[in-house]
């Protein structure tokens, strides 16, 4: 034993020595340092002052108090040596406090992380390369529509009918095939008929060996609303609700393109309201607005879903006409005046308009078509208003 001792004196590590009833016969310069006590200190105290020494396993762990009064955590790794026949044992200690504070540090800051996640404002989840849910925050289960993380947690990514529906489990499964982080919007409907929009964001990762996935999900509906809201006041017209003259130049420079793909013809009719500005002075613009909305309910009775109506300006209107000839548009010009004279609009009566017709003919573009309709319109109005040109 003495030459093993010997041995002990000269290495950094604390290291005891306990004979075959577990008490201590033996305890280096390294241990004293770590201790704070002599070595006849440490031995008088016997192997009671190491309170969670277990001498029966490999490896143990307990919190010691040191001569200073401060306590530190040592882990303790136990091998056994036999000499002349009996069974000593040889315990190597390691001060592991500051490996200990890290791991709890650790373990906050996961626990601190983990609580973010539950209940962030956007879903997160992970799945194996199966498909299958292995974690998810409740703003998961709430975008999906779904009553419970439990229940959601039982669904397959790419199985799910509603998730496949949308396309979420294919580049799901493109972004595993291909190991790349995937970023996209789709549109999902849940089973209880609720529809929203949906930023996703795939990203394979690898732990432990195994192919696996972090999902990110951001509810996109409020903002795709106010796009929808902005795109729509930028085609539409605030007072009566139809097109304005932007989305009507648009539309019509794409029905020139099928005109011409096509071998089709299609109309428009360009209409103003006859004496509009003597009825603004006398009744006040109240009035006025009412007429025009009248006027826009009168038309859009009139023409087809296919047709296309928008305010070209103040008492002005334009219709697209799809697949209609210029005689067509005639006639039906014909009816939409009739019509609006027609119409009872208090406290003003009836209102006449003045229209134009034109035809798209071979090589036109949408500003000669303008510059038709306009002119019929202007001979209209020169010929005694009230008619169609």
């Amino acid at each position: 034993m003495g030459e093993l001792f010997k041995i002990f004196d000269s290495i950094k590590d604390p290291v005891i020595a306990l004979d075959p009833q577990n008490g201590i016969i033996y305890c280096n310069k390294a241990t004293e340092d770590l201790t704070g006590y002599t070595s006849e200190e440490i031995l008088s105290k016997g192997a009671s002052y190491f309170n969670g020494l277990n001498a029966e396993t490999d490896y143990s762990e307990a919190l010691i108090q040191r001569k200073d009064k401060t306590c530190i955590e040592v882990g303790f790794s136990l091998s056994v040596e036999k000499i002349s026949g009996k069974a000593y044992k040889i315990v190597i200690l390691r001060d592991i406090s500051d490996i200990k504070a890290t791991h709890l540090e650790l373990e906050e800051r996961l626990q601190h992380a983990a609580d973010i996640a539950v209940n962030a404002p956007v879903g997160i989840l992970t799945c194996d390369e199966d498909g299958n849910i292995l974690y998810l925050n409740n703003m998961v289960a709430d975008l999906l529509g779904s009553p419970s993380i439990e229940e959601t947690k039982s669904i397959n990514l790419f199985t799910f009918p509603l998730l496949v529906e949308c396309g979420f489990s294919i580049r799901l499964k493109e972004s595993f095939e291909t190991n790349s982080h995937v970023n996209y919007e789709l549109n999902y409907e849940s089973k209880w008929g609720r529809r929203i929009w949906l930023n996703v964001h795939n990203k394979p990762f690898l732990s432990k060996g195994k192919k696996l996935a972090m999902i990110i999900i951001d509810d996109l509906t409020e903002r795709k609303n106010i796009e929808n809201e902005l795109t729509s006041l930028s085609y539409t017209d605030t007072l009566t609700g139809i097109y304005n003259r932007r989305y009507f130049m648009r539309r019509a420079e794409e029905e020139i393109i099928l005109a011409k793909q096509l071998n089709r013809s299609f109309s428009i009719i360009m209409l103003d309201l006859d004496h509009f500005k003597t009825v603004n002075d006398h009744f006040g613009h109240e009035v006025g607005d009412v007429i025009l909305k009248t006027i826009t309910a009168c038309i859009m009775e009139k023409i087809r879903k296919t047709d296309t109506l928008a305010r070209w300006g103040g008492e002005e209107f334009i219709v697209l006409l799809t697949d209609i000839s210029y005689n067509q548009a005639m006639i039906i010009a014909d009816k939409l005046r009739k019509h609006l004279m027609m119409t009872d609009i208090s406290p003003v009566g009836s209102v006449t308009a003045s229209f134009g017709v034109a035809a798209y003919g071979d090589g036109d573009t949408l500003e000669d078509m303008i510059q038709r309709v306009d002119k019929m319109l202007y001979c209209a109005k020169s010929e005694g208003r009230n008619c169609v040109r």
